[in-house]
């Protein structure tokens, strides 16, 4: 099978390029893509508080990356952390106003990212394209 007729592998590609690209622009931040989607994933829940399980579900990462990737924020000041109060097993996470104004910029980052990665599409391929990834997300 050719390289360039499988879509897997396309969109492999594209991801790395992608990757690759925001870390390189988000290190001005002192963030990685990883860091910046849990900073995210915390400001995006209700309450703005998500316990490592929690995290774990929604950046689709292993408890071990996941718990690596905060305790590395934390350190930088990102986030805080504290047990639970009915279960000290349990430990909550909280951003920062240090990490909710470095998750604003990087969050402004990826979407000029995003605009130059799609500004070969036309707006109504760039709404299909979304709509594309969304379906095929859903299936998995």
């Amino acid at each position: 099978m050719h390289e360039e007729a499988s879509c897997i592998m396309l969109i492999r590609r594209l991801q790395a390029h992608l990757e690759k690209q925001l870390n390189n622009d988000l290190q001005k931040l002192d963030l990685t893509m990883s860091q910046a989607g849990g900073l995210a994933a915390i400001l995006e829940a209700p309450d703005k508080q998500l316990t490592l399980k929690q995290l774990e579900k929604k950046m689709g990462l292993s408890q071990s990356v996941t718990a690596g990737i905060l305790s590395r924020i934390e350190q930088k000041g990102y986030v805080t952390s504290y047990g639970d109060p009915n279960d000290r097993r349990i430990k909550i996470f909280c951003v920062t106003p240090l990490g909710e104004q470095l998750c604003e910029d990087a969050r402004k980052m990826i979407l000029q990212t995003e605009k130059q990665f799609l500004s070969s599409l036309a707006k109504a391929e760039q709404d299909d394209f979304r709509i594309l990834l969304q379906k095929l997300l859903q299936s998995t």
